[in-house]
């Protein structure tokens, strides 16, 4: 039988009482029979008329009601209803296996349903229902209450020939409120290309036959996590077990609970969980190739195809991967040249202008599998020598210890939009020093008007010039040039300075520092700059913005002021210990001071 999935991978809502199946609301299929020579049409069946080829059955003998026939064509091979069980106080379902035909598809057999009020009594030559093509089940309601129906299924072909078996099942209109016994699933284990099999014992009901049970599947990529709100995949009527194929992880394992369902829509509630890896997919996607190949301009060439299907990767998720050379029948398949995960069409760029390229797609699907076609479409770059128009760079801005953004106006060219070209750093440490060669300090992201330049030194300056660079590798030549100072580190400028001159034996360690200035390590010692002084207590050590009225460069600087200025006590480092700080050292914590006393 098929697998009915409801939507899936995993548990939603289920979709009707019985998926697929028809009410007797539903117009009966059939109405557009053409009968042979010698018969005539009545309700959805052909009737001998006594006259030429269509009034006597392949057989040989009489044609009747019960035979629905077109000169010289085989039935069906049919077994017949299976079962009929009440699935409310006044509607049956009706169940069969799928018929067999020679020359019709099993999903294109329509089935007649014959129902009477006592056992044999169907009148064969107006069925109570037509099913679509491919139904194995329905349910048929405007019954009366309490009333025991008898049921006869026959298989109609393509060429309106009705199968003559007279199998018969009956059922009553009841309430039925009693739950289906159920072991749940017995076993989970892996399919074909990528599937799971997931399988149990029949479950047994008092009023649904077997052949009328529905299996509802619950389905979680870990233990204990289905969704029992609602089914990922409902089995076809009477199945004993389901194949789920699309599953999403390739080789993942998967859990599964199945609860039995029967015709009133009972459900029990077996919580029997199993669970196993899906079957490995050894199946490539079916796949034609690139349908076009077309020039974008100097250094990109759209290619297009029609989507790819696959037994088990749905068709959204399937990828298709482009291979192109400048020689045909030599792609390099195991690195394509560009990958593109959805669409139909893709620009592959990067390539050379003025250049003649073959082109191959092949679509992969989720387990890595690709089909391995061959068909090349060709198509030759625009030729681009003229590089962008571009005024360089215009700021350095956001300025911090180790970076710094690069700002400017977006470049034009003749063949490339703006929002792909990309943006060429050239950085030195000296005016005029930077190397304008074919591999940049750092290249900007297409399109981009700013970039942030990494990892500088503190408190060093730089110059940069950047350039534009089209699709084709035209670069611009200007020479525009921006300085910056990157601003001191307190964790690599400054505090190595007070490490060496003043946190060392019997000065600002920890035990009796001077006025409690304690400076190490540096995640304290920072704490404590941005204290009052101890010293005096009006003045802060360290004012963030202000080096001239922080008392730390107060100290640093001396000598002491002269009266009636605050007095600041002795020059540090002290001069007994002949510890004198360079003009660098005591510019390096003034710049510190003065750009933020930053913790950086």
């Amino acid at each position: 039988m098929k697998t009915r999935r409801i939507v899936g991978p995993f548990a939603l809502p289920l979709l009707g009482l019985l998926a697929g199946a028809c009410g007797s609301d539903e117009t009966p299929a059939g109405n557009n029979v053409t009968c042979g020579t010698g018969t005539r049409l009545e309700g959805t069946v052909c009737l001998s008329d006594g006259a030429g080829p269509g009034g006597t059955l392949p057989d040989g003998g009489p044609a009747s009601a019960t035979d629905a026939t077109t000169a010289g064509a085989a039935a069906p091979q049919f077994t017949g209803v299976t079962s009929v069980a009440p699935a409310t106080t006044t509607s049956l379902q009706i169940t069969w296996d799928a018929a067999k035909d020679t020359t019709t598809p099993a999903e294109k057999l329509v089935y007649n349903v014959y129902v009477a009020t006592s056992a044999g009594a169907q009148n064969f030559s107006a069925p109570t229902f037509t099913t679509p093509p491919g139904a194995t089940s329905v349910v048929l309601s405007t019954f009366t209450n309490n009333t025991t129906y008898f049921v006869v299924v026959r298989a109609v072909n393509e060429a309106k020939v009705e199968d003559k078996n007279t199998a018969e099942k009956s059922g009553k209109t009841e309430a039925d409120s009693v739950v289906p016994a159920f072991a749940g699933a017995t076993l989970a284990e892996p399919a074909a290309d990528g599937s799971l099999k997931i399988s149990w014992t029949p479950a047994t009901d008092d009023r649904t036959a077997a052949a009328g049970m529905t299996y509802l599947v619950y389905l979680a990529t870990s233990a204990g996590g289905e969704d029992l709100s609602g089914p990922s995949y409902v089995s076809d009527v009477g199945a004993s077990s389901i194949v789920i194929k699309n599953l999403p992880v390739p080789e993942g394992t998967y859990y599964a609970i199945v609860r039995a369902r029967d015709a009133a829509g009972n459900l029990d509630t077996n919580k029997v969980e199993v669970s196993a890896k899906n079957g490995k997919d050894t199946k490539a996607p079916v796949f034609a190739g690139c349908t076009s190949a077309t020039v974008k301009d100097a250094s990109t060439i759209t290619v297009s195809w029609k989507a790819a299907t696959d037994d088990t990767t749905p068709a959204g998720a399937i990828v298709y991967d482009v291979f192109a050379s400048k020689t045909a029948g030599v792609q390099d398949f195991t690195t394509p040249t560009a990958t593109f995960s959805s669409g139909t069409l893709g620009d592959v760029g990067g390539l050379l202008p003025s250049s003649q390229y073959f082109l191959v797609c092949r679509a992969r699907d989720l387990s890595g599998n690709a089909d391995t076609n061959k068909l090349e479409r060709t198509a030759t770059t625009l030729s681009d020598g003229t590089p962008p128009t571009f005024l360089g760079i215009t700021t350095v801005s956001n300025v911090t210890s180790t970076t710094v953004d690069l700002n400017w106006a977006a470049a034009t060219d003749d063949q490339t939009i703006a929002g792909d070209i990309v943006y060429d750093v050239y950085q030195a440490e000296a005016a005029g020093g930077e190397t304008f060669g074919p591999t940049p300090t750092l290249s900007s992201l297409p399109g981009a008007t700013s970039v942030t330049i990494p990892d500088l030194t503190p408190a060093k300056q730089y110059y940069w010039v950047v350039r534009a660079r089209d699709k084709a590798g035209n670069r611009d030549q200007n020479t525009v040039e921006k300085t910056g100072t990157t601003k001191v580190s307190f964790q690599l400028n400054v505090f190595p300075i007070l490490s060496q001159h003043c946190a060392t034996a019997g000065c600002h360690v920890a035990g009796n520092p001077p006025f409690g200035l304690v400076l190490t390590p540096r995640s304290i010692a920072y704490g404590n700059l941005l204290l009052n002084s101890g010293e005096v207590p009006a003045s802060k050590r360290v004012l963030a913005g202000d080096s001239a009225n922080s008392y730390l460069f107060k100290k640093l600087n001396g000598p002491p002021p002269a009266p009636p200025a605050p007095p600041v006590g002795e020059l540090m480092p002290p001069a007994v210990a002949n510890d004198v700080l360079t003009a660098n050292e005591r510019n390096t914590i003034k710049s510190w001071i003065d750009q933020g006393a930053l913790s950086n």
